[in-house]
């Protein structure tokens, strides 16, 4: 484990040393949505022996201020019992350099619905963690196979209103980007 740690420092070293990693400006001809952080210059991983097939080197690192908020909604339906799932606990957490950290949590409402998790989401990874178990205990049913459903994503900088509605039941479940 401490010769990996070396030799990802190592590589880490190197790439600082030949521009690997690119600080991204509206001046050096980048978009001005890439204006806000530092980026890992793409064209330089193949010379590192490295490859990015999901494209994370294009993702931001760092933010500053003035980056465009978005916001964010959810509804959960049960789909075993036909109708809305009221009293799911929610929990959305920021993915980022620094770990997870917990940036809203709520319970839906009588509709399944939680309008306004987050009226201000910043652009990053971020995951949403229904607890299952619980609002089954409530309905009196037992858990016979989904706890928990945890969906991961990718909100962008000016990406408007997400809305993550959940169908879910106690064996299956499926989401989507609503509107």
């Amino acid at each position: 484990m401490i010769t990996r740690r070396r030799g990802l420092l190592a590589a880490i070293i190197a790439g600082l040393e030949s521009g690997f990693f690119a600080a991204r400006s509206a001046h050096a001809g980048a978009r001005s949505s890439d204006s806000h952080g530092i980026m890992l210059n793409p064209q330089h991983l193949p010379s590192h022996g490295a490859v990015d097939p999901q494209g994370i080197a294009n993702r931001p690192i760092l933010r500053t201020e003035g980056a465009q908020m978005a916001s964010l909604s959810t509804h959960v339906l049960d789909i075993e019992a036909g109708v809305p799932a009221a009293g799911v606990p929610v929990r959305l957490t920021r993915l980022g350099n620094d770990g997870p950290i917990v940036v809203a949590s709520g319970t839906t409402d009588h509709d399944g619905r939680i309008s306004d998790l987050a009226p201000q989401l910043a652009a990053g990874a971020y995951q949403l963690d229904f607890d299952v178990a619980a609002y089954l205990g409530q309905q009196g049913r037992a858990v016979t196979f989904l706890r928990r459903i945890v969906i991961e994503f990718e909100a962008q900088e000016g990406g408007g209103h997400y809305h993550v509605p959940l169908l879910a039941s106690r064996y299956a479940c499926t989401s989507y980007r609503g509107s």
